[in-house]
């Protein structure tokens, strides 16, 4: 072993009995106490020094407690090591007649101008701590009565503990304060002297995430944690709520208000809405005065050029939009996801080119009328009169698709799912709508499918030839009347905006 290794381990056995020596001086003084009287004397006590031996930082040092009892083995003095190095801590401890002790422990720092707490245990028959109550009393408010007896100690200071050695009431002359566990242990309630109650949630580590104060002056703050479980952020929930974004639900409800809406009006734009401004004005007047009747169009326009052609006429912001086989709600046009993932079943647009393009009499539209799910021509009607000769040619050529045909020459062609009619059956079946509650209004071929779903009808008196087919069908009711007037008519007929009737609901 080297020199300084030795050295240092003589150092810490000179600090060991230095410890012991401050140890018995205190042993010495406790024995004072008893020779002055300040003790019962008259006990037989034992005295039990133990001394504990433990490594410390590779060297030895000795800890020292004394403990004395009485003649019925009970504990009435213990002096021990306190945390300070050469510090000691005296713990008195007194039994009256009943057996009830009283435990006296130091004063707060030594001042002696602050009288010792005092700790009082209560026990059961089977000799089980039953309560404890914890003590200070203030010499300076004790009063007294005529004959120089204590009846009064102000400032009192008397604490309740559980079996679990947990403090759950504490009694001031300023009040009861009062606090209260989970079945984990952990604090949660506590309510002061002045009657505010603090109220504590934990997550499943045990940390605060939340705190709220009520009575004066609510107040609730939330706790955040990094990822080693340390306390990064408190915040105010006034703070939270100030600076914080909608939640995504809540902005859903808010872009689309269908759910709030009775019914349901749901029109083609061109040459339904369009050519007749006066019935226009008095339709917009007409839904602008029933708000429990929402408002859609549907339309083979891009979104943006129907956005624009809205615009250019007045309409109100519609709840609903059907462009082609995209579907959109409310002022933000907010997109239909599931519409989206259903649409694009079997869908290949380029296959529909690759054989369509070729062909003669096939002219593909403007860019503004192409969309993600429709490919739309323009057809010289001497080659392709009807729809069903170009489907039989996209179905020999193994492409899915829908063909749709309106005014003779123009040809849309679509998802198998695509349409207007789908659409609206799916917008019908998420939102809950009745078809009984839903009128729907057109003027060409491209609208048969929606005008057939079973909603209330109306074909305007401007429509195409294409529609005629449908005339004589169940809930379909043509007008005379046309353009938005054609919507006036049918809304009157059905009387859709008062109690509904349906005139047409069957057709012999």
């Amino acid at each position: 072993m080297s020199g300084f290794k030795r050295q240092e381990i003589a150092d810490k056995i000179g600090r060991c009995i230095a410890s012991v020596e401050r140890y018995l001086a205190l042993i010495r003084k406790t024995w004072r106490m008893e020779l002055e009287g300040e003790h019962d004397a008259t006990q037989d006590t034992d005295v039990v020094l133990e001394s504990v031996v433990a490594l410390f930082d590779g060297a030895y040092e000795t800890q020292t407690t004394f403990r004395q009892f009485d003649a019925l083995s009970r504990l009435t003095h213990q002096v021990g090591p306190s945390v300070e190095e050469g510090a000691g801590a005296t713990v008195v401890y007194r039994y009256g007649p009943d057996g009830l002790m009283s435990v006296e422990l130091p004063n707060d720092l030594g001042d002696t101008s602050i009288p010792p707490i005092v700790t009082t245990c209560e026990y059961d028959s089977h000799g089980r701590v039953a309560g404890t109550r914890v003590s200070r009393s203030l010499p300076t408010v004790v009063e007294h009565d005529d004959w120089g007896r204590q009846v009064h100690v102000g400032g009192q200071v008397v604490g309740e503990v559980d079996g679990l050695d947990r403090q759950v009431k504490e009694t001031t002359d300023a009040g009861v304060a009062v606090t209260r566990y989970t079945a984990n242990g952990l604090v949660a309630e506590q309510v002061d002297h002045t009657g505010v109650t603090m109220q504590f949630q934990y997550d499943r580590f045990g940390n605060v995430l939340q705190k709220v104060a009520d009575s004066n002056g609510s107040s609730t703050n939330h706790y955040c944690y990094d990822a080693v479980g340390r306390l990064a952020e408190v915040r105010d929930v006034h703070d939270i709520v100030a600076h914080s974004e909608d939640s995504v639900l809540k902005q859903r409800q808010r872009s689309c208000r269908l759910p709030e809406f009775d019914r349901l009006i749901v029109t083609d734009l061109d040459n339904t809405l369009t050519g007749y401004e006066a019935a226009l004005a008095a339709f917009i007047e007409r839904l602008q005065n029933h708000e429990h009747v929402g408002f859609g169009i549907t339309t083979g326009r891009r979104l943006d050029c129907a956005q624009t052609l809205i615009d250019e006429l007045g309409l109100p912001r519609p709840d609903l939009v059907v462009c082609g086989t995209q579907l959109h709600y409310g002022k933000h046009l907010a997109p239909d996801r599931s519409w989206r993932q259903s649409i694009g079943y079997a869908w290949r647009p380029d296959e529909v080119r690759r054989v369509l393009d070729p062909l003669p009499g096939f002219f593909p539209q403007r860019d503004i009328h192409q969309s993600e799910f429709k490919v739309s021509y323009e057809v010289d009607g001497k080659f392709y009169s009807t729809p069903a000769k170009i489907q039989k040619l996209l179905r020999e050529a193994g492409v899915l698709a829908r063909v749709m045909m309106s005014h003779g020459i123009h040809v849309d062609v679509l998802p198998i799912r695509g349409g207007s009619e789908f659409a609206l059956r799916h917008v019908l079946w998420k939102w809950g709508f009745a078809p009984e509650h839903v009128l729907v209004a057109g003027s060409s071929g491209n609208d048969a499918g929606m005008l057939l779903i079973g909603t209330l009808s109306v074909v305007v008196g401007n429509h195409s030839e294409e529609l005629e087919k449908l005339r004589n069908s169940p809930r379909v009711y043509f007008s005379d009347a046309c353009h938005a007037a054609g919507i006036l008519d049918g809304i009157a007929y059905y009387n859709f905006l008062d109690k509904i009737i349906i005139p047409n609901d069957r057709i012999e």
